[in-house]
């Protein structure tokens, strides 16, 4: 982010692609988030936590848990992706903006990762 000629996220690239349906793009994005290990390891380790092995129907329990789960995921996604996409709108005409969220970020990540090596040498030692 801090190197000269660096680009920032929220940067908006013109490409041109040929147009994908929607409903192509709804599908390419489910099965994106059904295959991630992350989600997976999210329903094996956290998910049985909040199971009540006591009061019967398991499977019920599993499957409206997850589906909550689902729900708030995806509405935190849907969130995010419209957030980003006006962020993005918002800075295409103020090249200052992006420069300084390229600074910000990007001295953000510096810190966090002087920070880790700090802890790594500490460990270490």
């Amino acid at each position: 982010m801090l190197r000269p000629g660096g680009r920032s996220p929220l940067q908006v690239q013109v490409q041109v692609q040929a147009s994908e349906p929607p409903r192509r793009l709804v599908a390419m994005g489910a099965m994106t988030s059904l295959l991630n290990p992350k989600l997976a390891l999210v329903f094996l380790s956290i998910l049985p936590q909040f199971i009540d092995y006591r009061a019967g129907g398991v499977l019920g329990q599993t499957l409206t848990l997850g589906l909550a789960l689902t729900v708030a995921f995806a509405g935190v996604n849907a969130r995010v992706a419209m957030s980003s996409g006006r962020a993005a709108a918002l800075m295409t005409g103020r090249p200052q903006w992006l420069l300084a969220q390229r600074w910000v970020a990007g001295g953000i990540l510096a810190v966090l990762g002087a920070r880790m090596a700090f802890d790594f040498w500490h460990w270490t030692h």
